[in-house]
């Protein structure tokens, strides 16, 4: 990827790229294989993950503030009103309905897991949707400014989460 001028080469970059601006890397001979490319690219979970920390209306934290914690996973390449779907693969030997996970480790001890949350794919009005937001209000009984290590998994594509 960064032999193209791509300077971050992940996985995720290439996916993020137009169909049009793939096809200019003429990464294949063979025009059938670049196909077959854009169907895996369609089939695969590209998301766009948030967390986000911080007191309502506040700079600093005190003892008795209520700490938001807030969450979020989209679909960039699912409109709106289309939903994840069903995973399969050798893996898998029947439909699975994909599952994010939130990890949250407090970064100080790197060992104390503060919250492991599935997300839900439904909006506030119970449809299914292609972003899913968790919140969490916490008080942690300390004044200060906290750091923490975030993790979104997918038990479906392990390596591309």
């Amino acid at each position: 990827m960064k032999d193209n001028q791509i300077p971050e080469g992940s996985i995720q970059t290439f996916c993020k790229l137009t169909p049009a601006q793939r096809a200019k890397l003429n990464l294949f001979e063979d025009k059938a294989q670049m196909v077959q490319v854009e169907k895996v690219i369609r089939a695969l979970p590209i998301v766009k993950c948030e967390a986000k920390g911080f007191t309502e209306g506040e700079e600093k934290s005190t003892m008795s503030d209520a700490i938001t914690l807030h969450f979020s996973v989209e679909y960039l390449n699912l409109a709106k009103d289309e939903t994840p779907g069903y995973t399969h693969s050798n893996t898998f030997g029947f439909l699975k309905r994909q599952q994010w996970w939130i990890i949250v480790a407090d970064a100080a001890t790197q060992q104390q897991v503060i919250l492991a949350q599935q997300l839900d794919f439904t909006d506030k009005d119970g449809k299914d949707s292609n972003k899913a937001v968790f919140e969490l209000k916490q008080r942690f009984g300390r004044a200060g400014t906290f750091s923490f290590h975030v993790s979104f998994k997918c038990d479906s594509y392990v390596g591309f989460d």
